[in-house]
């Protein structure tokens, strides 16, 4: 997974000082349609060769990374259930339903 940001971002400054990222998403709707989702991993800076092959538009305009990821979870309603995904590097993919 890559990600960007500006130049001289706080966010960039963040991830240089500690490569460990979180990234979390939140439905829109009430009903939690499409779920609740995070991923977290270690981040790395890219190369500026990767970088214009991605953007050749404005590779210079930000800083990129990649991101390696350790743990990803999705929560979301399906019908009466609370179904719960989870996959890491040391279990994989594990998925729990609650009522």
């Amino acid at each position: 997974m890559w990600c960007g940001s500006m130049v001289s971002a706080r966010k960039a400054d963040d991830i240089r000082r500690d490569r460990r990222v979180a990234l979390y998403s939140a439905p829109l709707r009430e009903d939690m349609e499409g779920g609740d989702a995070s991923v977290s991993g270690i981040a790395h800076p890219l190369d500026a060769a990767t970088v214009q092959r991605w953007r050749p538009e404005s590779p210079t305009d930000g800083e990129f990374f990649e991101i390696d990821a350790v743990r990803m979870h999705l929560v979301e309603v399906v019908g009466d259930e609370l179904t719960i995904s989870m996959w890491d590097n040391a279990h994989g993919l594990r998925i729990v339903n609650r009522q």
